[in-house]
């Protein structure tokens, strides 16, 4: 007699276990895809110049439709982190520089890049930080060679963060709560401000 019972209740479970698949469990879990591979790849230069020309013509690899370029100093990171507001409000890439044409990096990685990236009719190359960062040389050059050149430059690294984030015509990024948003972080280090760096069109304040 228990063995009978035993038997039931196998049975029993078998067929609930039946009914669940049949209820659509076993579809479900079967109709999970299987990861896919990453892809991969990898934009890279022998310089920082080199790889920050990599990645503007990786992104504009036509050229930029907009006909503007940001330009900060590859020598420190405060301006290029706070250009990139501005950056993405102009549709621009930001391009580093060197401080001073008499760098064979600017003449042979700078100069071309800019021309490659600006082919078109309208050459605009706005100019961020002071001529202790990105010197007055580099802007008597460029505007020898055709651009329209703009420096948005303050006193200190927070004094040109601001002008670049008031500069006129730009609109202020909007949070998740439909408000203008502002993002605040350290201008002694870029860590912070790097990990927010996507938020393009809000305005960030080292």
């Amino acid at each position: 007699m228990k063995l009978g019972i035993r038997r039931i209740r196998r049975w029993g479970v078998a067929a609930l276990a039946a009914a669940t698949a049949t209820a659509g469990l076993l579809p479900l879990v079967a109709a999970t895809p299987a990861s896919a591979a990453p892809t991969t790849s990898t934009l890279a230069g022998a310089t920082r110049y080199e790889t920050s020309a990599a990645v503007a013509k990786a992104k504009f690899p036509n050229g930029v439709s907009s006909g503007n370029v940001v330009l900060a100093t590859g020598e420190n990171f405060p301006d290029a982190l706070a250009g990139n507001y501005l950056a993405g409000q102009l549709g621009s890439p930001i391009l580093l520089t060197t401080p001073h044409t008499s760098d064979n990096r600017y003449g042979a990685t700078v100069v071309p890049t800019l021309a490659a990236l600006l082919p078109g009719a309208t050459k605009n190359v706005t100019i961020l930080g002071g001529t202790n960062a990105v010197g007055a040389d580099v802007q008597t050059d460029l505007t020898t060679k055709g651009y329209t050149v703009k420096r948005v430059s303050g006193l200190t690294r927070y004094d040109t963060a601001q002008q670049v984030n008031t500069q006129p015509g730009q609109t202020p990024g909007n949070g998740t709560s439909g408000k203008v948003t502002c993002i605040v972080a350290t201008g002694e280090n870029f860590p912070d401000a790097l990990v927010q760096d996507r938020c393009r069109g809000t305005r960030s304040s080292p």
